[in-house]
């Protein structure tokens, strides 16, 4: 007579307390993705696929006294984590300070820049670059690894 398997004998428990949070992943994904949008406008001069930013008239480089691209105010620098991941809502939002100083009033410049809107050339400077595609799934790989050593009780 053969023995009869059991599901409850081969189940592994689950203390879930130990278990990464998901909210705390994605804060150090979009911590990750702000590091790189600065790091693309301010040391490298790239845009989110690793390429130069397309260079800056010679009227413009005179009028700011150098020739980098999206450096000007510093505005386009200051992005952030503007809403973080809670343990009930899984969302993170980037924002970047767009007041203009001038006018006092919330500017749409980054969005003129990474469109190509206008006059200006397109300078894709904000999203999920190239550069960090593989840090991200890396961690997100490290994550889940990290939930299935998890042990139980």
């Amino acid at each position: 007579m053969s023995k009869k398997w059991s599901l409850h004998q081969k189940q592994k428990q689950f203390d879930f307390r130990n278990v990464p949070k998901v909210h705390d992943l994605i804060n150090n994904v979009a911590g990750v993705i702000v590091k790189d949008i600065k790091e693309g406008i301010t040391r490298l001069s790239q845009d989110i696929h690793g390429q130069p930013f397309a260079k800056i008239s010679k009227k413009t480089a005179d009028r700011k006294g150098h020739s980098a691209p999206l450096i000007d105010s510093g505005k386009m620098k200051e992005v952030y984590v503007k809403e973080r991941a809670t343990s009930t809502k899984h969302k993170a939002e980037i924002g970047m300070n767009i007041r203009d100083t001038k006018t006092k009033k919330d500017g749409n410049y980054g969005n003129i820049h990474n469109k190509g809107l206008g006059k200006q050339k397109k300078r894709e400077w904000f999203g999920i670059g190239e550069r960090v595609t593989e840090p991200l799934d890396k961690m997100v790989r490290q994550w889940f690894k990290t939930i299935y050593a998890v042990k139980g009780k």
